[in-house]
């Protein structure tokens, strides 16, 4: 008999996930290194503006705000400190910070708020 309590209710994320793999040919959105889908776990998919705290949560499955990333550049943007975000490719890191402001001011006209 299955544990009703373990069951989970499908959010969707899986599909935007894999979306969003296919969207970026496998490579990471940073290192521009191959993912393999099957060794990719949810830590690799990062939410450009963040879902947590409930900020942002209109944009929680919009494949726009998610990138698939190494879980590494994913701990450190969570951190907030961009001391951190120095060990990568600075082309990169800009264009994370580029997409991250394109996605505030979108959020900003649709929702008015922020």
């Amino acid at each position: 008999m299955l544990n009703i309590l373990m069951m989970k209710k499908p959010t969707g994320e899986k599909q935007v996930f894999e979306y969003v793999h296919e969207r970026q040919k496998g490579r990471c959105f940073i290192t521009d290194k191959p993912m393999r889908l099957c060794y990719v776990t949810p830590w690799n998919f990062m939410h450009v503006l963040p879902k947590g705290q409930n900020k942002y949560h209109q944009l929680k499955l919009n494949e726009l705000n998610i990138i698939m990333v190494i879980e590494h550049f994913h701990t450190d943007c969570d951190y907030g400190v961009d001391e951190y975000l120095k060990k990568y490719p600075k082309e990169r890191v800009l264009a994370y910070k580029q997409l991250q402001n394109y996605l505030l001011n979108i959020y900003n006209l649709l929702y008015g708020y922020l």
